[in-house]
């Protein structure tokens, strides 16, 4: 379900911080759209 706002620059800090963390370790091969859901538009 897409949500209803405009996508700011701000909105992709969280996954980055996340991405780019020791959290995200065993993440590998993967591609993590970050798109507020417009990909269902």
């Amino acid at each position: 379900r897409a949500l209803r706002k405009e996508m700011t620059p701000e909105d992709l800090v969280g996954p980055l911080i996340f991405l780019c963390s020791d959290d995200a370790r065993m993440v590998t091969g993967h591609s993590l759209v970050v798109d507020g859901g417009q990909i269902f538009r």
